[in-house]
């Protein structure tokens, strides 16, 4: 009876090897990914987290056996943000674009299912310093959530930030301001006037500024988020 058992699991073993084959992914894209985020690719972490490496290792392993577009897509998505969080910016990169282009093949290049990609895409370049690439992933992302959800969503509102902080970057501060002045009015509809995240949106802007020498810029930021956590101290008190 042993032996009969072993035999049967050794047939549905086969049987169900055969089945995944017939709905196997495209060998080049786990050697894409292998190759970028395989235990040869370099990062620039002291040490590499479990959680971030077992995501690693699970999308290497499920990439093969993905039967759809967006199937293999989701698959790029916990691969892309594994590298980013292991700072394998390179690797993040390459990644989110296969998977936007994935996504593209399914949804068109204007669906909201794009805007995490599209993050991430243009966090990845920016640490990069890849400045073109990241303002225009950033601009689409903006273009997108505007007309899919409205220009007042909070969806769009890491966009409009990291323009903001790309503008800086470009020493473009007359459009960098109105980015930040955008982001931070997006911030008040959508979390209320006093909200927290108002104010870290301003101190995140201050050091922006600060880091570009924009000291007297910077320092109105900073004293805006002071006097919006004072009001809410004494509300509180």
């Amino acid at each position: 009876q042993v032996r009969q058992r072993v035999l049967q699991r050794q047939r549905d073993g086969q049987t169900a090897h055969a089945q995944r084959g017939q709905h196997r992914g495209d060998p080049r894209a786990f050697q894409q990914l292998h190759d970028v985020v395989g235990p040869n690719a370099g990062s620039r972490q002291p040490f590499e987290a479990p959680r971030e490496r077992a995501f690693l290792q699970m999308s290497l392993a499920l990439v093969m056996l993905a039967p759809a577009p967006l199937a293999l897509a989701d698959v790029y998505a916990v691969a892309g943000e594994a590298s980013f969080r292991l700072h394998r910016f390179r690797g993040a990169e390459t990644i989110s674009n296969d998977e936007l282009k994935l996504r593209e093949q399914v949804v068109g290049p204007d669906h909201v299912s794009l805007l995490p990609g599209l993050r991430r895409y243009a966090k990845a370049t920016l640490e990069r310093g890849l400045y073109l690439e990241a303002e225009q992933a950033l601009r689409r992302g903006m273009t997108i959530a505007e007309k899919s959800l409205g220009v007042m969503h909070e969806e769009g509102i890491p966009f409009a930030e990291q323009l903001g902080c790309v503008s800086v970057a470009k020493r473009d501060f007359e459009e960098a301001n109105r980015w930040m002045e955008r982001t931070v009015k997006m911030c008040q509809r959508c979390y209320g006037n006093q909200s927290e995240e108002v104010a870290v949106k301003l101190l995140t802007f201050s050091n922006c500024l600060r880091e570009a020498q924009k000291t007297a810029e910077a320092d109105d930021y900073e004293r805006r988020a002071i006097e919006l956590r004072n009001r809410n101290c004494h509300v509180l008190l």
